[in-house]
């Protein structure tokens, strides 16, 4: 064997021995996903939410799920969609929703604890002390 064909030979185990660490996947399934807005049972007359999470370390994309009313009783699925980043932007009608996140990357996933929110209208957010100033 000649000694190019060796130090070949040499590099390719390295290669293999300490190269295959950067392609090994971290594990998701321990790590959580923190939501930080909008926070949960929030009543609010805003229509234009921004929905933003920690980022998880090692998570490629990440599959955001808004639904209406609640995901035991879903009326509709607004959005089921896979971003990159850990924001995420939308308008929505009043009404009652829920939303969760979930971490993925080619071995395991990460999941956030799902959250409520409520779009109202401004009559109905008012108190009773504010209504009482308008009159």
């Amino acid at each position: 064997m000649s000694n190019n064909s060796i130090f070949i030979v040499i590099g390719i185990i390295v290669f293999l021995v300490f190269g295959c660490e950067d392609f090994e996947e971290h594990d998701l399934s321990k790590t959580p996903v923190f939501i930080n807005a909008p926070s949960d049972k929030l009543i609010t007359t805003l229509t234009s939410l921004t929905f933003w999470w920690d980022s998880v370390p090692g998570a490629q994309t990440y599959n955001i799920q808004i639904v209406s009313k609640s995901f035991i009783q879903i009326e509709n699925v607004l959005v089921d969609t896979i971003v990159k980043k850990n924001k995420f932007q939308r308008s929505f009608d009043i009404g009652t929703y829920a939303w969760r996140v979930k971490a993925s990357n080619v071995g395991s996933t990460a999941y956030s604890d799902t959250f409520s929110f409520k779009i109202d209208s401004l009559k109905t957010t008012l108190s009773s002390f504010q209504i009482k100033r308008l009159l």
